[in-house]
């Protein structure tokens, strides 16, 4: 399935086996990101999870989860 027909929305939070970073997922370990890598996933998080909201924001934390947790990066906003 491609990603024009996929219809994943950008922040969706989903597991996947261990030791899998599907494309256009990025894992959540709470992990410091650039803005300009990810601005769409940056205007819907924000700095809810940390970052100075200029250069970085942050990721949420999902380790302390069963499985391995990753959030959809690409741009796809529901009409």
């Amino acid at each position: 399935m491609n990603e024009a027909t996929n219809k994943t929305l950008t922040a969706t939070v989903k597991s996947f086996e261990s030791g899998t970073e599907p494309d256009g997922w990025l894992k959540c370990e709470g992990q410091m990101v650039y803005i300009g890598d990810q601005t769409a996933l940056f205007s819907l998080l924000g700095t809810n999870y940390g970052g100075d909201g200029r250069a970085s924001f942050g990721m949420p934390d999902l380790r302390n989860e069963d499985g391995d947790y990753f959030i959809y990066t690409l741009a796809f906003f529901q009409d």
